[in-house]
């Protein structure tokens, strides 16, 4: 019937042209590509979003824990700098157990090392061993670090530097440290 002159001499509608059918199916293949793209943005997005938020709520711990210690009712500020401007700035809390740190005038570690926090406890006849109290990011500058582990006979701190993962006992001998003794 295509092509064939209908009533009054005209052709019936379409003759001579691909059929009409293919049109929708190349919309509805665009329209598929993007309903795919969309759905591919949003489940980055979505993803995303759930990393942001990860991120938002350990940074409110650490404020909520640097404000805990801040605020203790025993809390005790101390500091201390070398000849070389290298400093431990601290806030303790025994009661808590807890101390806030930060360093200042550290060059960045070289590649594949970091600065390591150590709490050093009185012991019999001088210093027991170095416990590890966490991996400062960077030089520290800035970023405080807040360590449990801080005891009743917790009479120094050191920063040494490590292999980039930390090490159960210190490879090198303090970078910086601060002794704590009580008033």
């Amino acid at each position: 019937h295509a092509g064939r002159p209908g009533p009054g001499g005209r052709r019936a509608r379409g003759a001579g042209r691909s059929p009409s059918f293919r049109r929708p199916a190349i919309g509805l293949r665009l329209t598929a590509a993007a309903a795919a793209l969309s759905l591919a943005a949003a489940v980055v997005l979505g993803v995303e979003l759930a990393r942001t938020r990860e991120e938002l709520d350990r940074a409110r711990g650490a404020t909520r824990a640097v404000e805990q210690v801040l605020s203790a009712p025993d809390a005790r500020g101390v500091s201390g700098r070398d000849a070389r401007g290298r400093g431990i700035n601290a806030v303790t809390s025994r009661r808590l157990g807890a101390a806030v740190v930060s360093v200042s005038g550290l060059p960045a570690p070289p590649e594949g090392r970091a600065y390591q926090l150590w709490l050093i406890d009185a012991g019999p006849g001088g210093s027991a061993a170095p416990r590890p109290a966490g991996l400062l990011k960077g030089s520290g500058e800035g970023d405080p670090l807040v360590t449990g582990g801080f005891g009743a006979d917790t009479e120094r701190l050191a920063v040494t530097l490590e292999p980039a993962g930390g090490s159960t006992r210190p490879t090198t001998n303090p970078v910086v440290q601060l002794a704590l003794s009580d008033p």
